[in-house]
């Protein structure tokens, strides 16, 4: 079994050591999904900026939970204050 990588280097909420947001190799091309599931976090944000909530995610994809969405939320927004998403320009 490979291991999934770790986006956050702490445990999440899912469970004990597995962040809110992982990565496979072999699964989706590696791309970022919501823990324990095959489900992108693109998906999540694509579906908030197009006007739905939350709960409405939640409803349309019934293998998540509005704790999991929650965690996936708080991580982009850790991201965002540690400078992971933003980069610096010039004045």
């Amino acid at each position: 079994m490979r291991a999934v990588k770790n986006l956050t280097g702490r445990p999440g909420r899912q469970g004990k050591g597995v962040p809110p947001i992982t990565r496979h190799p072999e699964r989706l091309g590696g791309t970022p999904t919501i823990a324990g599931t095959r489900l992108p976090v693109t998906t999540l944000i694509d579906y908030l900026n197009d006007g739905y909530t939350v709960d409405e995610f939640v409803a349309e994809f019934e293998t998540v939970s509005r704790a999991e969405v929650e965690a996936v939320l708080t991580r982009i927004r850790e991201a965002l204050n540690e400078g992971w998403l933003a980069e610096d320009v010039a004045d």
